[in-house]
């Protein structure tokens, strides 16, 4: 009995969590709740616990996480809660969570040959859904709440301008978590 809790002890951070994983699963639940599953994991076992948990949600399993490593959550989540200080602040899939945050816009980025950036730039501010149109740095940077930039591509084909480089982002949970969030600590 000494020998095996010897053996737990010299396991790695990431195969002490697979081991956990894997007792928490014997007997077959249908929920399973996870606090910080990926916490002192390297990249490659948070990429395996994952996986693991897309594969058991697929299987049917009510998964609870908490987590402060907001990337995983959003990857692997179907709904999110946020909360603070005990308090629900926020709940919904990611797309809910922009809305409600007033996060919900993106950020698109378009390099255009320079000598058409003028007149991409005036095109871009006449459609409907665009917040902001900047110049910076031989780009045009569009805040858009839009959630397809299709139309933008589109208005510049018609205008006969050639799209050099196109790059998009959303808002991310950190952001959002940042967003809705006081920083209150209990």
């Amino acid at each position: 009995f000494r020998s095996e809790h010897v053996y737990v002890k010299g396991l790695s951070t990431g195969n002490r969590q697979r081991l956990l994983l894997a007792k928490t699963l014997l007997h077959d639940p249908s929920v399973l709740i996870l606090d910080e599953p990926a916490s002192g994991l390297d990249p490659r076992a948070r990429n395996e616990l994952r996986a693991i948990i897309k594969t058991l949600a697929s299987l049917g399993k009510a998964i609870i996480i908490s987590s402060h490593i907001l990337p995983d959550i959003e990857d692997i989540s179907d709904r999110i809660g946020i909360l603070e200080a005990g308090q629900l602040v926020l709940q919904g899939d990611l797309t809910t969570l922009r809305a409600l945050s007033g996060t919900a816009r993106r950020t698109i980025r378009l390099r255009v040959p320079s000598d058409d950036i003028q007149r991409a730039a005036e095109a871009i501010r006449s459609l409907n859904g665009v917040a902001s149109c900047d110049i910076r740095d031989q780009n045009i940077v569009i805040t858009s709440d839009e959630p397809n930039s299709n139309y933008l591509l589109a208005a510049l084909l018609q205008h006969d301008i050639r799209v050099l480089q196109f790059s998009e982002n959303e808002t991310n949970l950190e952001e959002i978590f940042m967003r809705s969030t006081a920083g209150k600590v209990t």
